[in-house]
């Protein structure tokens, strides 16, 4: 378009070439043409949406309304100078749409056409900068909306659907123009109903509502879990005219979250519920019997001789049979219970709405019934027994109260009878809860090494010289002081932690034997060795490594008893044969209190046979008197050593001597002693013992039945080990004063 000058007039006011006419003042955003009196002629859309009119409405109308009041009559001023055909510098002033939108008109100072009134000016609309930055952001976040990948929508007041981004498309099914005027609801399931229209109320009123997790509903009626956010749409006058909500699709994160919580709340065995889920439900459980004053009742199943299974048919089966297990007790109880595996072959039944004790076993009774016939896996048939503890609760019970019963209760029926059924009872429950504390000083004195080997002379019974020793554990404790390994070696063995200890014991003899050699060449030290390290290959490694320490093999004795090779021949006779191949002694304990047979010692790698005090406490008893002649017989038939053990009297020190007995131990010689003492025994010289003692010694024991571990010891009070400077063999009653038919006694 050109002025009556033939000057090219663009958009916003300005000359071609001139460059922008309103640098500094904002960006052009419309255009219009006033005539003189400041009537609008013509208006482009720009200008038309900015005065929120059509550009056929402003037509007519004065322009000047829309200035700022106080430039309104400057404005006039300016529009009638211009009129009489004054040139100006091209003025401007601030203005304001009706929706409080804040805006330049500026006036091109040169006339598009026309004379006087009649003269048609060009006025041009500038936003200021930031408020196009601001414009322009709104584009930039509209774009940024319709490509995120989050679903976002918008609705009216009445909560009709406005705009509907290409995720939403994908999220829920329906295309923009599928919902465009629908209400929003229609993703709601009825359900959820209330839930949204709250949200959608508290978005309403000006807040703003941020991931709430929820449900909504896809075009063919499948449901999506979701995060959905609400906020407030305003106006810029600040008036809410619609909400926004932002949904993301969380289905997968929240399948993932149930699978976690599943697994940690489950079994990944036998997919049963574990620990921390029936305590959840022992707690609810708990919370009803408060609340309606019912009872519950919990059943304590241990599998009886599990680890056989796992022992002999391997850890594989093992599990097959557990499930198998877990699979009946499930099927044997009501369906309102939790059967729930603790670990290992222990599993518990949480019944609720329990009326009384007749109910709860007919449960339990119901549960043994169903193991009356084998349980069968792949290949295999086991008859399994279940031991259980049964405890009723009520509204005064707790969880742990509860299963600590329980395991009480399945331990004292176990103690009975494999097979069978306890109730708790809290006498046999304090002893529980005893040997439970013992379990673990037991476990503590293990690891802060206060279980020590104590050692008790062995004499040669001809000449009272010191030979050998054998390593005896003690327990060091503060407060008891030291206590007998009777006393303890019971309970490691139920623990498991006999191997530790016995394997603790070795190494410290072993150490201790190749530093006395120094003082006494030929010494042997005897150390127990349990049953468990017969199995497997730790008790050779253990051999091999004191080999390589410079341990001479021809210092160590490994004793075991008759009993504990009974129970495992082959194996533990492979093992001890190799020690003994390996130049390491074997001792037989017990001998005579077992039913091994002379064909089957025939085949042992032995090289010592140990009385037993049982036999030599009692002489001359004639049977005991019989059966020690019958064991140094044998042994002198397969030139074997013979250690008589628990010599508590000279008189059964000449005794043995006089039979052919090479070598003894007992409280007629010394106590058990800590290895300092005993060390310091050799430091002294050649150490003989007085043969002859004080007299007979009382029969009191005191440390009697010693086993395993290093555990064996002399019994009763007897005098203790001194130094003698030649070795005594004052006359006692010998074999002749006794009489024919004592000696041919049974």
């Amino acid at each position: 378009m050109r002025s009556a000058d033939g000057v090219e007039v663009v958009p916003g006011g300005a000359r071609s070439g001139d460059g922008d006419l309103q640098a500094g003042r904002g960006l052009h955003h419309g255009t219009g043409v006033l005539d003189g009196s400041g009537k609008v002629v013509f208006a482009d859309d720009d200008l038309a949406n900015l005065l929120g009119r059509g550009a056929s409405q402003l037509v007519g109308e004065d322009l000047v309304t829309f200035i700022d009041v106080k430039h309104r009559s400057a404005a006039r001023q300016t529009l009638k100078r211009a009129a009489r055909g004054g040139r100006l510098g091209g003025p401007s002033w601030p203005a304001v749409s009706g929706d409080g939108q804040r805006f330049e008109l500026a006036l091109n100072p040169q006339p598009l056409a026309g004379q006087g009134q009649q003269q048609l000016f060009v006025v041009t609309v500038h936003l200021p900068t930031k408020r196009l930055r601001g414009t322009r952001r709104q584009a930039l976040l509209a774009q940024v909306a319709s490509e995120c990948d989050e679903a976002i929508f918008t609705t009216s007041l009445d909560g009709l659907l406005e705009t509907w981004n290409k995720a939403a498309e994908e999220l829920f099914g329906w295309s923009e123009e599928e919902v465009g005027g629908e209400h929003w609801s229609v993703l709601v399931p009825a359900e959820r109903k209330s839930e949204a229209s709250e949200l959608f109320s508290r978005s309403l009123s000006g807040e703003t509502v941020k991931r709430v997790e929820t449900v909504r509903l896809c075009k063919h009626g499948s449901r999506v879990e979701v995060s959905t956010s609400l906020a407030p749409l305003r106006d810029r006058a600040g008036r809410v005219v619609g909400v926004s909500q932002v949904v993301r699709d969380i289905t997968r994160q929240k399948a993932s979250e149930r699978a976690l919580a599943y697994q940690a709340m489950h079994d990944h065995l036998t997919g049963l519920p574990n620990r921390v889920l029936l305590e959840d439900r022992m707690a609810h459980a708990l919370q009803r019997c408060r609340r309606e004053g019912t009872g519950i009742g919990l059943v304590f199943f241990d599998v009886d001789h599990f680890k056989d299974v796992n022992d002999t048919a391997g850890h594989a089966v093992g599990d097959q049979l557990l499930r198998e297990v877990a699979s009946r007790l499930s099927h044997s109880v009501r369906g309102m219970d939790t059967v729930a595996r603790l670990g290992g072959d222990e599993f518990v039944v949480l019944c609720e709405d329990i009326s009384d004790d007749a109910q709860l076993d007919t449960i339990v009774s119901h549960v043994m019934d169903a193991f009356s016939g084998p349980v069968a896996v792949p290949g295999r048939q086991f008859w399994v027994s279940l031991s259980a503890g049964v405890v009723s609760g009520g509204p005064t019970s707790s969880v742990a109260q509860l299963l600590s019963q329980a395991d009480a209760a399945m331990y004292q029926a176990k103690a009975r009878a494999r097979g069978s059924v306890g109730r708790y009872d809290p006498t046999t429950a304090m002893d529980l809860k005893r040997k439970a504390e013992g379990a673990r000083l037991l476990r503590a004195a293990l690891e802060s090494r206060r279980l020590v080997p104590y050692y008790q002379p062995i004499v040669d019974l001809h000449t009272g010289t010191l030979v050998g020793a054998e390593a005896l554990v003690r327990w060091e404790d503060p407060e008891r002081g030291t206590v007998a390994a009777k006393d303890f070696i019971p309970l490691a063995e139920e623990l498991g932690l006999v191997g530790d200890i016995s394997d603790m014991v070795l190494l410290q003899a072993a150490r201790q034997a190749k530093e006395w050699r120094a003082y006494v060449p030929g010494l042997k030290v005897t150390v127990n060795i349990s049953p468990l390290q017969l199995r497997g290959t730790a008790l050779l490694n253990r051999a091999r490594s004191l080999l390589a320490e410079g341990v001479s093999p021809g210092t160590l004795v490994l004793e075991v008893t008759e009993s504990a090779l009974m129970e495992d021949a082959a194996g533990g006779g492979s093992v001890l044969s190799e020690l003994r191949e390996a130049g390491f002694g074997i001792a037989i304990d017990d001998f005579g209190t077992g039913y091994s047979s002379l064909a089957y010692l025939k085949q042992l790698p032995a090289t010592v046979i140990k009385v037993d005090q049982t036999f030599t406490s009692q002489l001359p008893d004639p049977h005991d008197l019989s059966v020690v002649m019958a064991i140094l017989a044998i042994a002198d038939s397969y030139g074997l050593e013979v250690v008589a053990e628990g010599i508590e009297s000279a008189h059964q020190a000449e005794l043995l001597r006089e039979l052919g007995c090479q070598h003894g131990q007992g409280y007629l010689f010394a106590r058990p002693l800590p290895a300092a003492s005993f060390g310091a025994l050799l430091e002294e010289g050649p150490v003989l013992f007085d043969l002859s003692g004080d007299g007979p010694v009382p029969a009191t024991r005191t440390e009697a039945g010693e086993h395993g571990a290093g555990g064996k010891g002399a019994s009763g009070k007897g005098a203790s080990g001194k130094r003698a400077s030649r070795p005594a063999s004052a006359p006692l009653e010998s074999l002749s004063s006794l009489s024919e038919a004592q000696l041919r006694a049974p």
